[in-house]
């Protein structure tokens, strides 16, 4: 994977010698590459938050969704346990999640 490229709408990075595009009707808050699960993580959603967390494969195929478990999605942060993402219903009270990528879910 390389050559990632981001749009308000639209994630593009290139695998394989394929331009891959990831084009939504929501507007994208932000794109996060996770190599060592060789995954491209975008947080989107269409009121000026983020509501929706997917993981897409390199070859530009879902591999799973997720929803703020509080509010919407703000930002990704680096724990110690690994990846996360911040939630709450505004940037005064979030909290970090972990995403484990194993069972594809938030801790």
């Amino acid at each position: 994977m390389n050559n990632l490229q981001i749009e308000s709408k639209m994630v593009e990075w290139e695998f394989n010698g394929e331009k891959i595009t990831i084009d939504e009707s929501l507007l994208i808050k932000g794109v996060k590459h996770v190599p060592s699960e060789n995954l491209i993580m975008v947080l989107m959603g269409e009121r000026g938050v983020a509501e929706e967390l997917l993981a897409y494969k390199y070859d530009g195929s879902l591999d799973f969704s997720l929803r703020s478990p509080v509010g919407d999605f703000y930002y990704f942060s680096e724990l110690p346990k690994g990846l996360a993402v911040a939630c709450g219903k505004d940037l005064n009270s979030t909290n970090n999640y972990t995403i484990n990528f194993k069972k594809k879910t938030l801790e």
